[in-house]
């Protein structure tokens, strides 16, 4: 009878500590006003940045200039071109190409050169990476094709340019 009792003694302390184990993992929020919200997340948020930790997987930079510190957390990232200028260019050409071809379909050379300068376009123009440093000096600037990427890494009171594209930041 005594190791019965003892057998459920242990199987119940058992339980009891890997309940307690599981409510350790997600911590209750909801008696917690705004404000102390807020001031946990930012506590988070920088504890991430100070380990290099970004918050998400991928981030998608349309043209436009990102703080690193602010809009992007400081760290070694892939950056990838998904998008450039010349292609929306070049598709514009293209189509302008196939609307002329349409009025005119016993005159092709306006339509086809229209098309070809559209192919052009996209091979020319590439979207273009700066790094930037304070009062505005490019610490570091380089083009990419659509497909293109590059290691990268950024560093607090820097800035993140990129113009004619988009593209795409992974955390290494």
């Amino acid at each position: 009878m005594k190791r019965i009792i003892t057998l459920l003694l242990v199987l119940v302390l058992t339980i009891s500590v890997v309940n307690i184990f599981a409510l350790a993992d997600a911590p209750d929020l909801t008696g917690w006003n705004d404000n102390d919200l807020k001031t946990l997340y930012s506590a988070v948020r920088a504890e991430l940045a100070r380990r290099g930790i970004p918050l998400t997987e991928k981030l998608t930079l349309r043209e436009g200039k990102f703080i690193i510190g602010e809009d992007i957390i400081p760290g070694t990232y892939k950056i990838t071109c998904i998008e450039t200028a010349g292609e929306t260019y070049g598709n514009v050409y293209s189509s302008l190409g196939d609307v002329y071809k349409g009025f005119d379909s016993d005159n092709d050379g306006l339509g086809a050169l229209m098309g070809s300068l559209g192919n052009m376009m996209g091979q020319v123009f590439n979207t273009s990476v700066e790094i930037i440093g304070d009062y505005g000096n490019v610490l570091r600037s380089f083009e990419l094709k659509k497909g293109e990427s590059t290691s990268i890494t950024l560093t607090e009171k820097t800035a993140l340019k990129i113009a004619d594209g988009t593209c795409e930041l992974e955390a290494n």
